[in-house]
């Protein structure tokens, strides 16, 4: 699991985890929320959940609504997903530009398991000194 920075940076990765642990599990088991301050904002998919941990921590919860039993969304929810997906778009770029290493493509070989850690670490270092995935003007203020 990784943090993301509002400016596209990789502030927070977790340990390793095999392919069946639970994004609940890894996220209650990184002690991400530790590190985090009040009123501080997590994005999360729909399936991520999480809102007593955010809600114990004062943490603001952002998540695409969900249609439940409705067969449309109202404009606000509407517009809430839009700029949710909008935001989201980043972190996928993030994920594709972390691909692009392909160590992980194949079964990674158990013997070297105690390795994925520093791999993925020296990975997200990287990724942080390449070009930023913001174009220039958008960090002008």
């Amino acid at each position: 699991m990784l943090g993301v920075s509002p400016g596209g940076l990789i502030t927070f990765i977790s340990k390793a985890y095999g392919g069946r642990a639970s994004d609940n599990v890894i996220f209650k088991q990184s002690n991400i929320v530790q590190l985090m301050n009040k009123h501080d904002a997590i994005m999360v998919d729909k399936g991520f959940q999480i809102d007593d941990t955010c809600n114990k921590y004062n943490l603001i919860l952002i998540r695409p609504p969900f249609l439940r039993c409705k067969k449309q969304f109202s404009k606000e929810e509407a517009l809430l997903s839009r700029n949710i997906a909008s935001a989201r778009l980043h972190i996928e770029r993030i994920n594709q530009r972390i691909k692009t290493f392909k160590i992980f493509q194949n079964k990674f070989q158990w013997a070297h398991a105690n390795l994925a850690n520093d791999i993925i670490t020296i990975i997200s270092a990287i990724f942080n000194l390449s070009k930023p995935i913001f174009a220039e003007d958008k960090f002008i203020v």
